[in-house]
């Protein structure tokens, strides 16, 4: 999805490596509202916060991309698994299910996905 933004956008499709998209569509998570506001505009940025976290005018255009809830989970619990400061390296499959789809907790990070 994000090389065919970029494409719409510029024109042309970002080179292997990774780099230049880094630099053309930066994940606001990570370099924050600062960092992105002197990019050229248009922009394309990226982010994992929630719609109602961010602060949208009228002249802006959201793509909004929402991953297969189960390769969502299956990812997510891999992910917690690799990472210590989760905490979750021993942790079971069905206790992650559990907390992924029935719970809002602090424990996942985001709550519940739904």
């Amino acid at each position: 999805m994000q090389n065919i933004c970029l494409e719409l956008m510029y024109g042309k499709t970002p080179t292997a490596g990774g780099q230049e998209m880094l630099w053309l569509s930066p994940m606001l998570d990570y370099s924050g509202s600062e960092e992105v506001k002197k990019l050229p505009r248009p922009r394309l940025i990226k982010t994992h916060f929630r719609y109602n976290q961010m602060n949208f005018g009228a002249a802006h255009k959201i793509v909004f991309v929402v991953r297969n809830p189960k390769d969502c989970l299956v990812s997510y619990y891999y992910h917690h698994k690799a990472f210590k400061h989760y905490d979750w390296e021993d942790g079971d499959f069905d206790q992650f299910y559990d907390l992924f789809m029935h719970r809002a907790n602090k424990e996942l990070g985001y709550g519940d996905y739904f």
